[in-house]
């Protein structure tokens, strides 16, 4: 077992590192290296783990260099090539904010076939997994194409993608080819849902029965993400087991049940789309409905190890799928802790009497030791890429999981039922629809607590979380602290209760507190004063949760005011998802023409949501806590709606803060003269730091010690110039980035800014 576990551990290894970018031809000396190696130290280290690493790193190096020149060289040859391409269309297409996107395998003028992800908005909407496409595109690379994460397409081996397609032609295939098969399958089940389903039930039964989950609503998306149950709607183990367990069920011979299960999870397989998660499963589910033929005993770790070694030796990039990670991290949390952790909770406390007593007792220990399994591998990994800290999530899987199990029983058989009769199916669904209710109704009470989760921005929080795995790893390394664990796990709820009263008495218990947000290329200013808080702007990236974040993070559920400068989608585009989320008692807008058409879904969210709308003529003054925030009055009627937007001074006894939105440095120097201003200790840097903005003669009467620029990444705008980053440094500001630094903090007591 040793030896299979350091084998496995070296081709993982191996692939995440070479992965990371596409010099595959490096893997051949390096894996000839360790092949060396491993032939020579083979005599004397036969029975060594090291030896057997080294194995593991060689046969994964020398094949990831195979993959590369069978599969990522097709397609390098086609970066940056515009041209006609013959393609075969793999799947159907998929709705995108602004056309279609598809997956085709494009053909290219050597032979290979190269698979590539296509946007377009050209009418697309007929295609068919197997049609023939011709197209006239320029192919570029994933790392172009998405340079945040490139690893998004080759995870899922995508090495060439186009987003220029400028023709494109389809010719219908009369019959679909039987290898695209469960695609077929999967968009008829999804139709069929749609019509038995509707909303986001319909979207999340989507996702447990077909695994498409883009019909999933941005809103119960970020709720099951913040209460720790996004994973109960990515195709998992939970699911195949509870497809074997059904069939398993079914009247008859349990060994021709078993063998029928075989098929059937194969296909389930294909038909979800074969992520890494539901292959993991099912080689895991076939493993266990197998053994008993060869007269074996099930191998849970190694038709683990198995199931790893099939998905890189499909695609040795996969090993960057957060999917992946967090599916094999999570199982194998649960093999190493689970067991025992039920066993210590079962021996804890007296056992109730009675078969109710008892089994409830044992329910509640499986679901929290489930939990506590899964989660103690997967966390770092999930806070590394979601930024996230669940803290009800054990409590919201013990309140929903045995929903779920229900979900997917109750979808299939009504779906199986509507092929029959769909009369009948709308019928038997009605106590489903019941159930989805009581679903939704715990993830938005859960989602809604104070401090549901937290964000990993804040360094205590960080620390307590490093805190608690040095105290999983002290009782896991010396048994005789084991018990303590009782006493240890209540001085963690009490450390983590004493850092979130720190963290909002320091932010909102003093004076005036700044945090800039980073939202990417758009602006988000939350400003927090004695536990009451107001906020001016909501755009960029995933703004509105980005804020509501910010907020939950001090214990906060609402702001007494949202400001919005002008009506740029980079200034406004999170308002909805902020509330749907937090409670806002007014936004202050200006009195503007709008010739995009935001403003009327800015005014069709202050309707539904019956927030009050203050249309800002003249200068208004609005307290909150301990300071107060001057919104100005457009100070011109210029055409450019950033020149007539609003701009803010927020203040207290002793600390001032300028927003000047996306005025120009003419505009801006027209507010200073007209609104008397003078030095300021914090400028949030016009228009995310444009060359137009932040002029010489602006900074010299305004003074500020501290500036703050709210950026996105490598924009394309080319923000922040340098010109502006000059004209700071020769004010003397202390200059802070959202693209550099995150959210930047910044307080009265104070000096400079705190990078999050």
């Amino acid at each position: 077992m040793t030896r299979r576990w350091a084998f496995l551990a070296g081709a993982a290894i191996a692939c995440l590192l070479v992965s990371q970018t596409y010099a595959w031809w490096l893997s051949f000396p390096l894996g000839l290296v360790a092949l060396f190696y491993f032939s020579i130290e083979r005599r004397a280290w036969t029975g060594k783990r090291y030896n057997w690493f080294a194995l593991g790193v060689s046969v994964l190096l020398l094949w990831f260099g195979l993959y590369g020149i069978f599969r990522v060289r097709p397609a390098q040859r086609l970066w940056n090539q515009t041209g006609t391409y013959t393609a075969v269309a793999l799947d159907y297409p998929g709705e995108t904010s602004w056309g279609s996107q598809l997956d085709v395998a494009l053909q290219t003028t050597s032979g290979a076939k190269v698979r590539t992800r296509i946007y377009t908005s050209l009418d697309c909407a007929e295609v068919k997994p197997g049609d023939t496409l011709e197209l006239t595109a320029t192919i570029i690379s994933p790392q172009k194409a998405y340079a945040d994460a490139p690893t998004y397409y080759t995870s899922r081996g995508i090495f060439a993608v186009s987003s220029k397609v400028t023709e494109l032609t389809v010719t219908p295939n009369e019959k679909i080819p039987l290898r695209f098969l469960p695609q077929v399958a999967a968009k008829v089940m999804q139709v069929r849902v749609k019509e038995l389903y509707s909303g986001d039930a319909g979207g999340v039964l989507m996702a447990l029965l077909t695994g498409e989950q883009d019909e999933l609503s941005d809103s119960i998306g970020d709720q099951l993400s913040r209460t720790g149950l996004r994973h109960l709607v990515a195709v998992s183990g939970l699911h195949v087991s509870l497809l074997i367990g059904g069939l398993l069920l079914l009247p008859g011979d349990r060994r021709l049940k078993s063998l029928l299960a075989v098929p059937v999870l194969l296909f389930f397989c294909l038909l979800t789309g074969a992520g890494p998660s539901v292959v993991r499963a099912t080689v895991m589910g076939l493993s266990a409905l197998l053994a008993p033929f060869f007269r074996r005993d099930s191998d849970g770790p190694w038709s683990l190890g198995l199931a790893l070694l099939l998905l890189l030796f499909c695609n040795p990039f996969s090993i960057n799928s957060v999917g992946l990670q967090l599916s094999f991290t999570a199982v194998t949390g649960i093999f190493l802790v689970t067991q025992r952790l039920n066993r210590w909770m079962l021996e804890r406390g007296p056992m109730p009497t009675g078969k109710i007593g008892k089994g409830a007792k044992r329910w509640v220990c499986g679901c929290v030791s489930v939990t506590a399994g899964a989660t103690v591998l997967t966390l770092p990994i999930s806070i590394y890429y979601f930024e996230t800290l669940p803290l009800v999530a054990p409590l919201a899987n013990l309140l929903v999981l045995w929903s779920v199990a229900l979900l997917f029983g109750g979808g299939l058989l009504t779906l199986g039922v509507s092929f029959l009769s769909l009369p009948l199916a709308r019928l038997l669904a009605l106590p489903v629809k019941a159930l989805f209710a009581y679903f939704f109704g715990v993830v938005d009470l859960l989602s809604r607590l104070p401090y549901s989760s937290l964000t990993s921005h804040t360094a205590s929080y960080c620390v307590w979380l490093v805190a608690v795995y040095a105290v999983v790893l002290l009782l896991a390394l010396h048994p005789k602290w084991r018990k303590w664990a009782g006493q240890c796990c209540v001085g963690l709820l009490v450390l983590l209760a004493v850092l979130i009263g720190f963290n909002r008495f320091s932010l909102t218990a003093g004076g005036l507190t700044v945090q800039v947000l980073d939202v990417g290329q758009g602006q988000s200013v939350l400003f927090l004063s004695q536990q009451e808080a107001v906020a001016v702007d909501c755009g960029g990236d995933d703004a509105g949760n980005v804020l509501a974040d910010a907020l939950g993070d001090v214990g906060e559920s609402g702001l007494e005011l949202l400001m919005l400068t002008h009506f740029d989608s980079d200034h406004i585009d999170g308002v909805e998802q902020l509330l749907e989320r937090v409670t806002v008692e007014a936004i202050a807008v200006p009195d503007i023409e709008d010739d995009s058409g935001h403003w009327a879904e800015v005014e069709a969210l202050v309707e539904e949501y019956q927030v009050e709308l203050m249309k800002v003529t003249e200068d208004t003054t609005v307290s909150f806590g301990s300071a107060e925030i001057e919104i100005f009055a457009p100070v011109t009627q210029d055409e450019d709606d950033n020149n007539s937007g609003l701009s803010a001074l927020v203040w207290d006894e002793s600390f001032e803060v300028l927003i000047t939105g996306d005025m120009d440095s003419e505009t801006e120097l027209l507010l200073a003269e007209e609104k008397n201003l003078s030095a300021v200790d914090v400028l949030v840097v016009g228009h995310h730091g444009s060359r137009y903005s932040t002029g010489e003669t602006f900074l010299s009467i305004v003074q500020p010690e501290t500036a703050i620029i709210s950026v996105g990444a490598n924009n394309s705008y080319g923000h922040p110039t340098q010109e502006t980053l000059d004209r700071l440094a020769a004010a003397g500001c202390t200059v802070y980035r959202t693209d550099l630094q995150g959210n930047v903090t910044v307080s009265a007591s104070t000096t400079g800014g705190e990078e999050d």
